[in-house]
């Protein structure tokens, strides 16, 4: 507590010193000036750890891409736009990180395989941008099993023991194009060549099989070798994944996905993507694929009626003679009302999923494509009874 002595004006200064006013900046700047030295190697330590630190960090990219969903189960098309809402934004969001539409992604990338050189962190991320460091210390018995440079190996085929997932092994460089590989110490491949596609059986475990397909490393250098599971591969990638949308009614989905490696990382969303694509195809069209394949599988039926009305016509004709019009007429108009309901049939199956799907669906297409034929014949066969004037009341009749 700070106490104040108030003196009545005009009272006597008997026994009171004056301090004469003096300015807190200047003892700063004193004080600053005394320790000067410790300051200026504390902004410079300071700065030295920052870059350090900037430099031993991978830089993070991030890719884009929009998708456009629509009602037809393809990605991007024209459709008629029916409202969304949160629920179904949030349902296309878990599509896109679900094991479907990720496992794909993950086994043609191979990205269950994870390969990482043995480096000190910092100092080894130093090295690699100053050269002469780097032959100096890979020179020192010490460090020879540490990575100075930028060095790397190729690997093709890495299986091993589901009991041995997610846990790193350990690939020595031998030289002249050969390796060693250990795990928790213990030699699993004694000595290896380059392009060997080994099988090293491990009972009663699963056999390990390797191909190591390039090295670009010093003698002793070292790298960890891991094969991740499935379920921990795609946890990952779909950590590194987001889903936005602008708001709840548009169809529009921004998705993003972070890596280090800014190429992978495009190719990686431009498969999910597609990947995406391919899977909403094959949801949307799954019904409309049955009722396709149930009108598919019933024209064999309908080609075998008309197949057996033309060869009853043929056997006919060749027993009363091609000269007996009406008896060949009758059979004529036989087959053209099978091909008129067989025409029927496929134009209703036609018109239903006309309502759903767009012309460039493929089931459309395949329908189209039947109908076209079926047509095609029964035009065929309306034009020869049209040629016969007996018959042209009963096949106006049948037109209509």
């Amino acid at each position: 507590m700070k106490t104040v002595n108030y003196m009545q004006p005009g009272a006597s200064m008997n026994g009171y010193a004056t301090v004469p006013a003096t300015s807190d900046a200047k003892e700063y700047l004193r004080l600053l000036l005394r320790h000067k030295l410790g300051l200026l190697l504390t902004l410079l330590l300071g700065i030295g750890l920052a870059t350090l630190y900037l430099i031993s960090k991978s830089p993070t990219y991030e890719a884009h891409s929009l998708l456009e969903v629509s009602d037809t189960g393809f990605v991007g098309g024209d459709s008629q736009r029916d409202p969304w809402n949160s629920p179904t934004i949030k349902e296309e969001s878990n599509i896109l990180k679900s094991r479907r539409v990720l496992q794909p992604v993950v086994d043609v990338h191979n990205l269950r395989t994870a390969i990482a050189p043995n480096k000190l962190p910092v100092l080894g991320d130093v090295t690699r941008r100053i050269p002469a460091i780097a032959d100096w210390l890979s020179g020192l018995d010490f460090a020879k099993h540490y990575s100075w440079h930028y060095d790397e190996i190729e690997v093709s085929t890495f299986q091993v023991p589901r009991e041995w997932e997610d846990q790193a092994m350990t690939l020595v460089a031998l030289g002249d194009n050969r390796y060693t590989l250990l795990r928790d110490g213990v030699t699993v491949i004694d000595s290896a060549a380059v392009g060997e596609r080994l099988l090293v059986e491990l009972p009663p475990l699963e056999p390990l099989q390797l191909q190591v397909t390039g090295i670009s490393a010093a003698e002793g250098t070292q790298f960890s070798l891991t094969r991740y599971s499935l379920q921990s591969t795609i946890n990952e990638l779909s950590s590194n994944l987001t889903v936005e949308t602008s708001d709840a009614k548009s169809r529009m989905l921004n998705i993003k996905l972070r890596g280090e490696d800014p190429r992978q990382t495009a190719d990686l969303l431009n498969a999910i993507a597609q990947e995406y694509r391919d899977v909403k195809l094959d949801g949307e069209t799954r019904e409309s694929r049955k009722e396709y394949e149930f009108v598919r599988d019933s024209l064999p039926k309908v080609e075998a009626e008309l197949r057996a009305a033309e060869a009853a016509t043929a056997n006919l004709r060749s027993r009363v003679g091609a000269n007996n019009q009406t008896v060949q007429l009758n059979l004529l108009l036989n087959q053209i009302s099978i091909l008129e309901t067989k025409l029927s049939e496929l134009e209703i199956e036609n018109d239903q999923l006309s309502q759903r799907y767009s012309i460039d669906h493929p089931d459309i297409k395949r329908l189209t494509k039947d109908i076209n034929a079926v047509q095609r014949e029964l035009n065929s066969k309306r034009a020869r009874a049209n040629r016969a004037p007996a018959i042209d009341q009963q096949l106006t009749q049948l037109q209509n």
